[in-house]
């Protein structure tokens, strides 16, 4: 052990004066020194920071990418010796979450040798980077390539480089940000006269970014204002406001809740003089949101006198519309199809999956009060149900609603049951809700949560026997009267052995019948089963060493490619059937994963 440490504290004394050296010989330029530390075995990929300074990324910690620093000390002629020696030039610079290519780097920088060096050792012009972060404010949401960061940052001699070497003008029409970068594009083969701005870069949908294009002749993809300032959740001033919408933006539109651009005006507390733009745009002044409330009445309601009189002034009414919620409970059909012919989606919820309240206070230090419960938000068929508003129920599904619909961890068929809402099970069931994932019946759920009325309804010589993912029937499930009830009907209990324990003992004939059940062969076993893991099927069938059941499973896989380390987990389980069918299926060996090589190398 005293030997070992030595060898460890002698690598360390080598490799610092090293990592020194190359970060100063970068530094200055020197070419000469770089080569002969190279021919010493230094790394052409990454140099160590210098003592105390920690840098943070994909890289190795602690490491400067030796062709981001040549970069960073406009020393670009060095590139070539560490390309030559083996470094990647289309890998990249990382800061913290944030990662620059090095042909973008150079582009900000306007440093065209180094893209000449960087493109000659074969980086691609119309490099995408993987990353989100880019000098120069390039959107997050666009295609970021060298010259779409060189337009951005105003390096025009820069973006004129990579267009002599093959970079697309088209694809950077939009990174254009004044009237000579748009003219180089158009110089170079792009066409900008009735191209439509993407939706991609909605995002920057201002004054400054849309004037430009739309001087060439671009125009604007479908876009209402609300689209615009619920995503910069921005106040514009009404100069902003009047100039885009006289540029192609539209006034109409609403949120998922039907709030429209009056509704959110004012929620947002936004001026007279913007709420007067809007108006005098055409904006409805008596539309109503889901609460069936007009952008008067929200006015009036937030106290906003100033807006309040300009509304009523220009026409703006009060409404005796009920809610949505309300039109359901009432079972009104006409004011229910009024809200869905807005849009209102059949299946909408308000956000949010309610509280339990804190009846002795909040927890935690310091005074405070009983915290009412909030009520779970319920969708729109199961407040129908839960009103005995069948008109509208019928309604509902005929417009489209899910009655399989996953929230809050439970669905409309599990809610009625655990209600005993008879008339609501029926309902379902009679519209086509299916069984859950893990092949409870309505049965089990009945019984899991003693409603006997609903158990009463279904029990019969099939149902009573039926068995989930857990080998259970409903008898082992059930409490209560439910429990009472079905052994008085000598309900069998099951074989109690898990998909996931016939996996596990190799019991084919019980996978099979699991199969045929219709169980999805990719469900997990739940973490409180033992999966701590969170193994996949097949993962569990190789690490049980079960080839047999693995081939199966890999048979009726999806997509096996997706399976994490698939090939080496087989291999350590010395499954040589298995790898011998992966290795005819993928086609090619799979190797492992070399880490900062640039970003990636495989």
């Amino acid at each position: 052990m005293k030997h070992f440490w030595i060898f460890i504290l002698c690598s360390i004394a080598l490799i610092v004066p090293v990592s020194a050296g190359m970060r100063e010989a970068i530094s200055s330029g020197d070419a000469e020194a770089v080569q002969q530390l190279l021919a010493a075995g230094a790394s052409p990929h990454t140099v160590d920071a210098p003592p105390g300074q920690i840098t943070v990324g994909p890289s190795p910690q602690g490491r400067y990418p030796t062709i981001g620093l040549c970069i960073y000390h406009s020393q670009p002629h060095l590139i070539p010796l560490f390309v030559d020696a083996g470094a990647n030039p289309e890998g990249g610079v990382c800061f913290w979450v944030s990662c620059t290519p090095f042909m973008h780097s150079a582009a900000s920088g306007g440093q065209i040798e180094a893209l000449r060096h960087l493109i000659a050792a074969g980086a691609d012009v119309d490099l995408i980077s993987p990353f989100g972060f880019f000098p120069g404010n390039v959107p997050r949401n666009s295609p970021h390539t060298p010259l779409a960061t060189a337009l951005a940052s105003h390096q025009l001699q820069a973006a004129r480089f990579l267009l002599d070497n093959g970079a697309n003008p088209a694809a950077q029409i939009f990174a254009a940000t004044n009237t000579e970068s748009m003219d180089l594009l158009i110089e170079y083969g792009a066409a900008i006269r009735r191209m439509r701005i993407p939706e991609i870069f909605r995002p920057r949908f201002n004054r400054q970014f849309l004037q430009l294009p739309l001087a060439y002749g671009a125009v604007v993809d479908d876009t209402s204002l609300l689209d615009i300032l619920t995503l910069d959740d921005n106040a514009l001033d009404p100069e902003e406001l009047e100039w885009l919408l006289d540029n192609g933006i539209r006034i109409g539109g609403t949120l998922e809740d039907l709030t429209t651009i009056l509704h959110f005006a004012i929620e947002r507390t936004m001026s007279l003089a913007v709420v007067e733009v809007l108006v005098e745009a055409g904006a409805d002044l008596n539309a109503v949101n889901i609460d069936g409330v007009t952008p008067l009445m929200l006015a009036r309601a937030r106290n906003s006198n100033d807006i309040a009189d300009y509304l009523a002034e220009q026409g703006g009414t009060e409404s005796s519309f009920p809610s949505y919620e309300q039109a359901i409970a009432d079972d009104n059909i006409v004011a229910l199809s009024s809200y869905l012919d807005q849009s209102l989606s059949v299946d909408y919820r308000r956000r949010g999956c309610g509280h339990p309240g804190f009846p002795g206070g909040p927890p935690g230090p310091g005074p405070g009060g009983p915290v009412p419960p909030t009520p779970r938000p319920e969708p729109p068929v199961i407040i129908a149900l839960q009103n005995n508003a069948l008109d509208c129920a019928r309604l509902l599904v005929r417009r489209g609603a899910n009655l399989n619909l996953q929230y809050c961890n439970t669905s409309p068929l599990q809610l009625m049951i655990e209600e005993n809402n008879l008339s609501g099970v029926r309902f379902i069931m009679d519209h086509g809700a299916s069984l859950s994932h893990h092949l409870d019946t309505p049965l089990h759920l009945a019984a899991r949560h003693d409603s006997l009325d609903v158990a009463e309804l279904l029990i019969n010589a099939e149902s009573i026997a039926a068995l989930n993912v857990f080998g259970e029937a409903p008898l082992d499930v059930a409490t209560g009267d439910t429990l009472d009830l079905l052994q008085q009907r000598k309900a069998p209990a099951g074989h109690g052995v898990s998909f996931w324990e016939a996996i596990r003992s190799g019991n084919r004939e019980l996978v099979d019948a699991y199969r045929e059940k219709g169980l999805d062969l990719e469900t997990r076993e739940p973490a409180s089963e033992g999966n701590a893991d969170n193994l996949t099927p097949l993962l569990q069938a190789v690490e049980s060493g079960q080839a047999e059941i693995a081939l199966l499973f890999i048979k009726h896989h999806e997509n096996v490619f997706a399976e994490s380390s698939l090939l080496e987990k087989v291999r350590e389980s010395q499954l040589s059937d298995v790898e011998e069918y992966l290795q005819n299926l993928f086609r090619f060996e799979i190797v492992p994963v070399h880490y900062w090589n640039g970003y990636f190398q495989i």
